[in-house]
């Protein structure tokens, strides 16, 4: 699926928008 990057905070790590100029992804999820 694809996920798209904005503000994402989750338990466990914090998203950085500054620390990374993709702002859209897709992960494979087995």
């Amino acid at each position: 699926f694809t996920f798209v990057v904005d503000n994402i905070v989750k338990e466990g790590w914090t998203y950085d928008s500054e620390a990374n100029v993709e702002t859209s992804d897709s992960i494979s999820v087995p």
